[in-house]
């Protein structure tokens, strides 16, 4: 189980966008609670197949106003880091990555699969 929660990923919501811009607020914490902590519940044989479901499903589910892409692709990050490990892919091609997921264009096995392939 890692050290997330849901107001753990509002936080990090409201801190991007009074960075970057964009629309505060929650358009449906139901799914928001739903990314977050199904992927926790054992389904999954490992730490990166819970990190990308995390991701897939904040990128998927859409529970923010505005943002969803950012905060899945910056949550990925602190897991990552949680669990002492790092990608290894550019800025760009991380950016790309959580672009292609959000455009429906890469399955969560697919996204498990790259993460797994790119980290260090």
């Amino acid at each position: 189980m890692f050290n997330i929660n849901v107001e753990q990923v509002i936080s990090i919501h409201t801190e991007l966008i009074k960075e970057f811009g964009g629309l505060l607020g929650i358009k449906n914490r139901n799914l928001l609670e739903s990314a977050i902590l199904s992927p926790q519940q054992g389904y999954y044989e490992d730490d990166i197949e819970i990190i990308s479901a995390i991701v897939y499903g904040i990128c998927m589910n859409h529970p923010f106003n505005d943002g969803n892409k950012r905060v899945a692709a910056l949550v990925c990050e602190y897991l990552l880091n949680e669990i002492d490990k790092d990608l290894k892919m550019t800025n760009d091609e991380y950016e790309q990555l959580i672009w292609e997921l959000a455009d429906g264009k890469l399955s969560k096995e697919q996204l498990i699969k790259t993460i797994k392939n790119n980290i260090i």
